[in-house]
């Protein structure tokens, strides 16, 4: 069987593996929760478990890793589905390793006397359609450690926990120690291979492993030192590989991923795109892709201490719409809850990526119109997203094609069918669609005139869902202070554009689309608009703190334009050319499309909906 190595960087893991290996399996990767910090854990390993992306260079073979995050909250030898736990991170993480590598059919591990251990092994594997291989289970503990010394598997120590281990015992090789393990079994009941948690190891050179692994700096954490409650553990500040072959000594430099670009401010949080070169990831298949992106969308929210539940919008741009239905597979494992977000999805041909999204979110209320079954009233959801969500006395309208609603067919009037249907769901909201705050529409070919009072922003795409010719990303707001419209057409030699700026000049909330048809210096036009922005920015009368100092008065309010920018959106052939200046740190979206574009939002949430709420007369 191809199977995945669930490794902790101790001497079992590997060990298992290697039996594994021999057995006639075949190692595809490894797969690895790895702690940050010591931490306490009914199930795994959590000294030294960084060291695993290194131990997989060993072995040649590629690895997956993610953060222990859960506890042991399902305590009983039966293991349940249960929120928090450890065991969900287990499953996450060879959930990912399926993706990545979808011809594995087995999970090896080292479980050797822990039905604990192995009941939730089985569990994780079941559930993904995997086959669990232990190969030590039932072991003899001193068999296991003689083996080990007879084969070549050289494990240190870097965590004690138990009578009879001292300070003096970190980094020493566990095979060493047989006997002296033997002794304190006969006085305390010691697990001679460490099975009660009395220590921990890690794995430092093996038969399979065509590098070993060299401590250079290590140094030794000693937090209980007494003989009846000895405890501590080995840090290891550097290290180097070693090719058995070639004697070469190298160093190893390990992934870290790049962060997300977002603002967070009132509650409210705005993502520049996510894709996997974004975030520093390599995917093998679109499936994986669109997982990695997804799973680092979800850690990246819980950092914010926020959840995908939180998230009200997505954009979501897919290079071949052949992988729709893939995409919405793999999306509804994330967002398999009542109510998802709504969400616009296009195929960009163009762009190098396979996909990538970005989203909105709020930690306030949410009001979704979620529905599933075909009616006379509007489209039914055909992915896992709600027509519309509702935040106060905004509107948040999915992406609408011209579907007919009792056929779910493309109508042959396509902006009629289209602006009716965003009417129907805006409608039971009790919103009016003219005059949105925001309206996108996204052509192929062929673009189709909308009218003015709609305030429309014409983006090209490659393809639409259903092949649509058009596709209407509408953001409603009712109850706003007065609204200005103001529209111009610049000429000059090094650029060309149409400029339709709404914005109020008592709060701060401005939406400003650039249509440009000639472009010659993206970072002067970049310039030119920051310097335009902060003009506007400091005419306007009322201003919110951005933090939780300046609105409680401690701190004077002292803000910038670039403190209430929602989103930043860039269309064009190579539209990274405008990631520049202030745009490079904004949370912006660059999509791949024939026709150029530059849109900007900003909004001060607290003031506006606080005007929104007195102007309603509620």
């Amino acid at each position: 069987m191809k199977f995945i190595g669930l490794l902790s960087g101790g001497k079992d893991s590997l060990f298992a593996v290697g039996k594994a290996m021999s057995m006639g399996h075949k190692l595809i990767c490894t797969a690895n929760l790895f702690s940050q910090e010591e931490a306490d854990s009914f199930m795994f390993q959590t000294a030294a478990t960084t060291m695993v992306p290194a131990i997989s260079a060993c072995l040649n073979v590629p690895t997956v890793v993610r953060e222990l995050k859960g506890k042991s909250v399902c305590k009983t030898l039966a293991y349940a589905i249960t929120e928090k736990d450890e065991v969900e991170d287990l499953y996450e993480l060879i959930l990912e390793a399926k993706y990545q590598f979808p011809e594995v059919e087995a999970v090896v591990s080292g479980a050797v006397l822990s039905d604990y251990q192995r009941i939730r092994v089985e569990h994780v594997c079941s559930r993904l359609g995997l086959t669990s291989i232990s190969p030590l289970w039932r072991y003899s503990q001193k068999d296991l450690l003689v083996e080990m010394k007879d084969q070549g598997y050289k494990a240190v120590i870097v965590k004690i926990s138990a009578m009879g281990l001292q300070e003096k015992h970190l980094g020493q090789e566990v095979t060493e120690l047989i006997e002296y393990f033997e002794g304190l079994n006969k006085k305390f009941g010691f697990n001679v291979a460490g099975e009660g948690g009395e220590y921990e190891t890690l794995i430092l050179e093996s038969p399979i492993m065509q590098k070993k692994i060299v401590l250079d700096n290590v140094e030794k954490v000693v937090t209980g030192n007494s003989a009846y409650s000895p405890y501590g553990h080995l840090k290891i500040n550097q290290y180097s590989l070693v090719d058995k072959a070639q004697g070469v000594t190298e160093a190893f430099v390990s992934r870290t991923l790049k962060p997300i670009k977002a603002h967070k401010r009132h509650g409210e949080l705005f993502t520049g795109e996510i894709s996997a070169s974004s975030i520093g990831l390599e995917c093998s298949t679109f499936e994986h892709e669109a997982f990695c992106v997804l799973k680092a969308l979800k850690d990246f929210m819980e950092s914010q201490d926020m959840n995908l539940s939180h998230i009200y919008y997505v954009n979501a741009y897919i290079k071949s719409m052949k992988d729709f239905a893939v995409f919405n597979g793999v999306y509804s494992k994330f967002f398999n809850f009542p109510n998802p977000p709504s969400r616009v999805c296009c195929e960009v041909a163009q762009q190098e990526c396979k996909v990538k999204i970005s989203v909105k979110a709020t930690s306030g209320k949410k009001k979704c119109t979620h529905v599933q079954s075909i009616s006379n009233w509007a489209p039914a959801s055909i992915g896992p997203y709600s027509q519309s969500v509702q935040l106060n006395y905004s509107l948040h309208l999915a992406g609408s094609i011209p579907l007919k609603p009792l056929t779910m067919t493309l109508a042959e009037n396509s902006l009629e069918q289209t602006l009716n249907n965003c009417a129907s769901v805006a409608k039971i909201s009790e919103f009016d669609i003219t005059r949105p705050d925001v309206c996108f529409v996204y052509y192929t070919t062929e673009k189709t005139p909308v009218s003015d009072e709609f305030n429309p922003y014409y983006v090209q795409v490659s393809t639409l869902p259903r092949n649509s010719p058009i596709e209407i990303e509408m953001h409603l707001q009712k109850h706003l202070p007065q609204v200005e419209s103001y529209k111009e057409k610049i000429q000059e030699d090094w650029v060309t554009y149409e400029s339709d700026k709404r914005h109020c000049n008592e709060l701060v909330h401005l939406n400003w689309f650039f249509a440009i048809q000639k472009i010659d210096d993206y970072k002067r036009f970049v310039e030119k608009v920051g310097e335009e922005l902060e003009k506007w920015f400091e005419g306007v009368t009322h201003k919110s703190g951005v933090t939780k100092e300046q609105l409680l008065g401690k701190d004077e309010i002292v803000v910038k334009f670039q403190d209430y920018i929602n989103e930043v959106r860039v269309f064009g052939p190579d539209p990274y050319q405008f990631n520049c200046g202030w745009v490079k740190e904004a949370p912006a979206s660059f999509l791949h499309s024939e026709s150029v574009g530059f849109y900007v939002q900003l909004q001060d949430f607290l003031q506006i909906t606080t005007y929104q709420f007195i102007n309603s007369g509620n």
